[in-house]
């Protein structure tokens, strides 16, 4: 992944980049960041997915090892600005 690129506070990269970011996680890492976008606590996000909060914390640092970023808020930003990429590309065919 190549260096990320801030503006107004959100990390802002290719698409290219952005796309490979989503598909190296996996299904359970992209329904904890679901949780993760919505405000919810590892705890919390362990009760909704019937998980351990260990199970949950192992998740969130497998996705911030690969995306390369340091923490939850980070990781949130990061990847509503690929869902916004992504919608702005839809909307542009």
């Amino acid at each position: 992944m190549g260096p990320l690129h801030f503006e107004k506070g959100l990390p802002m990269e290719s698409h290219e980049e952005m796309s490979a970011t989503r598909s190296t996680l996996t299904n359970a890492e992209l329904q904890v960041l679901k949780w993760i976008r919505a405000g919810r606590t590892n705890r919390e996000i362990g009760r909704i997915l019937c998980k351990s909060e260990f199970t949950v914390k192992t998740h969130v640092q497998r996705m911030l090892a690969k995306t390369g970023l340091d923490n939850r808020l980070q990781l949130a930003m990061h990847t509503r600005a690929l869902q916004h990429d992504e919608e702005a590309m839809f909307q542009s065919d």
